[in-house]
């Protein structure tokens, strides 16, 4: 599947620059959602990978990618890749194919978590594989920018997502949010429109679980 011609001449733009990428954080703020969470016994944090996950798939620009030629094509699967801690205390990385399905998912998510928790050498990942988005975890603390680590500035295409620390105020939950991806398939209103899917998807556990 090519890009539409609308959107072909802006990645043409942005793919003559040393750095085509685009970067943003903010706060993300919605209702707190932490009760419902505690009402069907799930963590906050795979509840929120997991409609980290719907989001993405619900908006076009962020399931383009680069071929090993660099042309764009596009995915219709996921990978979610997050940080997770080993017991000294050194991160590695999960990899596992996400499903819409909240039990499927949680049980790769966990069995993955396990497995990198655990592992010796640092898991990285699979080569020639598209369908990544990359998640990085801050619990600790608020940020207001986030610098991902580049191995190639032109081959910047997988997004990259990054979270805080959680704070409840109220009826409110918030939350430092960043997202790095691709400029010539992202632009500020594909993050507006992140912001508003997260914001639904969040609250939403009457279609996960009726």
């Amino acid at each position: 599947m090519k890009l539409e011609s609308e959107r072909q001449k802006y990645f043409d733009f942005f793919s003559k620059f040393h750095s085509p990428y685009l970067n943003l954080t903010w706060e993300l703020k919605l209702s707190d959602f932490s009760g419902e969470c505690h009402r069907h016994g799930i963590s906050r944090f795979q509840w929120l990978i997991y409609n980290l996950c719907r989001s993405v798939m619900n908006i076009e620009a962020f399931m383009w990618r680069l071929d090993h030629e660099g042309n764009p094509v596009k995915v219709s699967t996921l990978s979610p890749s997050y940080t997770v801690l080993n017991p000294q205390k050194n991160f590695n990385f999960t990899n596992f194919s996400f499903d819409h399905q909240w039990s499927l998912f949680l049980e790769r998510s966990l069995k993955s978590k396990q497995e990198s928790e655990s592992a010796s050498k640092i898991l990285v990942d699979e080569q020639g594989k598209l369908d990544y988005i990359f998640i990085t975890t801050l619990p600790w603390m608020k940020f207001t920018s986030i610098q991902h680590p580049i191995f190639d500035p032109q081959r910047v295409h997988i997004p990259s997502f990054a979270f805080g620390a959680f704070e409840s105020v109220g009826a409110e939950i918030s939350f430092p949010f960043s997202v790095q991806a691709h400029h010539g398939f992202v632009d500020g209103y594909h993050l507006h429109l992140l912001d508003l899917e997260m914001k639904k998807n969040l609250s939403d556990f009457s279609s996960v679980f009726p």
